[in-house]
């Protein structure tokens, strides 16, 4: 039975996220012994030739795939395009019999996601992620006020089979009637978040809240917000500096929303020099 990592990765007018994706799958190699197919497009690629030759090197599989799903999001202090709806093709585009799929911005540290391999269920998804400095908001508990559970889209598992299947599908319907599920969910203005959809989906289809419909990732990855800092980071340590104080990560995987210290420090492990 295959099994490996699958990334999806666009570059927008400022983040490099197709560099951020070898850089995260040489961590993937180095700390899971597992490697990675990649989900892109030409132009992201146009750019990995000529900060990384021979990048293709680091990756099973590379579809190159225009995003059909383009929203602009604010970012901080300004508004980014975002290319990063089309994650409900996971199913269909992944070579391997299981999967893990996982955003760029999550720092490898330990081999945890090696223990989701061969699970009993055919799909275990992130519903556990709390903030490094116990900051405490409804937005990552409740898709909205009064709303249902938010289940996090940054890091999940399929093993292909009819219960993953039957869950994309229904991931696609979600999409495509977000206008509906935006009234019924009461969700607020604002780009569409894989988040969401994976919240709706798995509410509907388990039929209450609390549904125990599929499994749980069972320990917590640790987020940090878009306005922390990165003070530095090594192979297995990130310290982390917000109005709380320093909060230094090490034996944990880190999601972190800071895109552009993460691409600093992915600029200088990988030895690049793109700003």
């Amino acid at each position: 039975m295959t099994k490996g990592f699958l990334i999806f990765a666009y570059n927008n007018e400022e983040i490099n996220y197709g560099l951020m994706a070898i850089w995260q799958a040489r961590r993937i190699k180095k700390w899971l012994g597992k490697t990675t197919s990649l989900i892109t497009d030409r132009l992201t690629a146009e750019s990995l030739n000529i900060l990384v030759p021979a990048w293709e090197s680091d990756f099973d599989v590379i579809h190159y795939i225009d995003s059909n799903s383009i929203q602009k999001k604010r970012y901080v202090d300004r508004k980014l395009t975002f290319h990063n709806l089309n994650r409900i093709d996971a199913y269909k585009l992944s070579p391997y019999d299981e999967t893990i799929v996982l955003d760029v911005d999550v720092i490898i540290q330990t081999s945890n996601l090696n223990k989701l391999w061969g699970h009993a269920e055919d799909l275990v998804v992130c519903d556990y992620s709390c903030d490094i400095f116990d900051r405490r908001s409804y937005e990552f508990e409740y898709v909205s006020e009064y709303s249902i559970k938010f289940f996090w889209a940054t890091i999940f598992f399929f093993r292909k089979g009819d219960t993953a299947e039957i869950f994309f599908d229904h991931c696609k319907h979600v999409k495509d009637n977000y206008l509906w599920n935006k009234h019924v969910y009461n969700l607020q203005g604002g780009p569409l978040r894989n988040d969401f959809i994976w919240s709706i989906a798995l509410h509907t289809l388990g039929g209450s809240e609390n549904s125990s419909w599929v499994s749980t990732i069972p320990w917590n990855t640790p987020y940090s917000v878009p306005d922390d800092n990165i003070v530095s980071m090594t192979d297995n340590c990130v310290q982390i500096l917000s109005d709380k104080g320093i909060s230094l990560v090490r034996g944990q995987d880190l999601h972190v929303m800071n895109k552009f210290d993460l691409m600093k420090a992915v600029n200088k492990e990988l030895g690049t020099n793109h700003e």
